[in-house]
This record gives structure tokens, sequence and C-alpha cells, in this order.
């Protein structure tokens, strides 16, 4: 199943610590609203990047969101993944 993260913070980097229990997991890429951590993440990991949340979701490779991002953005990201098709898991 490929996976788009939308939400690089701090909860990104816990579920990256772990990430490798997941094989059958990929990360098809990211987005965060910094561009300067979009930037980190896919230089550090090899990750595709999205410029926007709407990028991301628009992509026809990406199975599911996971939504990584604050608490008064879940709400706003949940629901724009959902009228995209994608499965959604929220942190």
């Amino acid at each position: 199943m490929k996976i788009g993260i939308v939400g690089c913070g701090f909860v990104f980097d816990k579920y990256m610590a772990t990430w490798g229990n997941h094989s059958d997991l990929v990360v098809a890429g990211v987005y965060d609203i910094d561009e300067g951590r979009i930037d980190a993440v896919t230089r550090h990991y090899g990750f595709k990047g999205y410029l926007s949340c709407a990028a991301l979701l628009a992509d026809p490779d990406i199975d599911i969101v996971a939504n990584f991002t604050s608490i008064n953005a879940h709400y706003q990201i949940t629901k724009a993944a959902l009228e995209a098709g994608k499965h959604v898991y929220s942190e």
C-alpha cells in the first residue's frame, strides 16, 4: 500500500523511527506547510515531496493518507483526503 504523509513534524519523526518494521507500506510522498521541512525530509529519506496538499491528494499512486498534522488541521486534511477518494489514518 502506498502512503502519502501530510505533516512532517514531531509525530512524523516518531513514526519514521519504526517505519522499517512495516515493509508492506511504501511512502509515495510527503507534504508539510513548512517547505524547509519538506526539503529536509526528502533529502534525508529520499521521499518525493509535494509543494501542495492538493498535489499529494491528486496523485493516483497514493492509496492512503497519513494525517500527522496538528489537531486544528485534522478535519480539513481528512475531509479533503476522503473527498479525493483516499483512505485516511490520523494521528
